[in-house]
């Protein structure tokens, strides 16, 4: 098993220890493969999990398309408001052109999640 595979699972896993999960979260930044995005949209869309583990997939999730060089407006759409938001903020210190583009696209009939 590689290591994003290895990192996706200790992250999918609610068992596993928590500054564990958060770790292979913040790692899986340094990626840019298609199911690594995938997953961690999973965990931001996730409204039973962890508040601090849906943020930091958020600044994990701008690292993979910042290092991909693409973002998916698809994916983007199927976050909560709250969390788009964060997504922005995150983009307006390495790509203010995407964060320009996505703030246009933002969820704004969602009620905001806190």
């Amino acid at each position: 098993m590689n290591r994003a595979r290895l990192l996706v699972n200790i992250m999918l896993d609610k068992n596993a220890d928590w500054a564990e999960r958060d770790d292979a979260i913040m790692y899986l930044g340094d990626y840019k493969e298609a199911f690594v995005e995938d997953a961690l949209v999973y965990i931001i869309i996730d409204e039973e999990e962890d508040h601090d583990f849906r943020s930091d997939a958020c600044a994990s999730l701008v690292s993979v398309w910042v290092n991909s060089d693409k973002y998916d407006l698809e994916k983007f759409s199927k976050i909560p408001l709250f969390y788009q938001k964060r997504i922005i903020n995150y983009l307006g210190g390495e790509r203010t052109d995407w964060a320009s583009i996505l703030k246009e696209n933002l969820n704004e009939l969602e009620p905001e999640e806190k």
